[in-house]
């Protein structure tokens, strides 16, 4: 693709508790994967990532719109070298392509960062969602 290298990746999603695979597939990317992490030798693990991004913006962020910000993504990210990090994702479902809260984690240290759009009610999300298309959302 226009001269570029492209990596395969494969991607799974599953239910945290019921440890259920809702989607899997295989792709390509432009970007090279970062190195290697063996999960088991990381300080900081999904979980306590979850849990910090929770307390620090998730939980309250949520609370705002419970039915329609029920969903995150939580990523390891391997692309700075010799540093991973743990990316928690907070969206509203009906704007899913526009992440609105995003913490990254250190996998060593726990050190979080943030970075946040201002906040949106459920309203403004619900009017922009409306005033998109197809069809202003009947």
């Amino acid at each position: 693709m226009f001269g570029r290298e492209r990596f395969p990746v494969f991607t799974v999603l599953l239910g945290r508790e019921s440890g259920r695979i809702f989607y899997e597939t295989e792709d390509t990317v432009a970007v090279e994967p970062g190195e290697t992490v063996t999960l088991a030798g990381l300080p900081v693990d999904s979980a306590d990532a979850f849990a910090l991004a929770q307390r620090l913006v998730g939980a309250a962020y949520r609370a705002v719109c419970p039915g329609v910000r029920n969903q995150l993504h939580v990523i390891l990210d391997t692309s700075p070298a010799g540093s991973p990090r743990w990316t928690v994702v907070y969206y509203d479902q009906r704007d899913a392509s526009h992440n609105e809260i995003v913490v990254r984690i250190d996998t060593v240290s726990g050190t979080p960062t943030v970075e946040a759009d201002p906040p949106r009610t459920c309203e403004e999300v619900h009017m922009r969602y409306q005033n998109s298309s197809p069809a202003k959302r009947s």
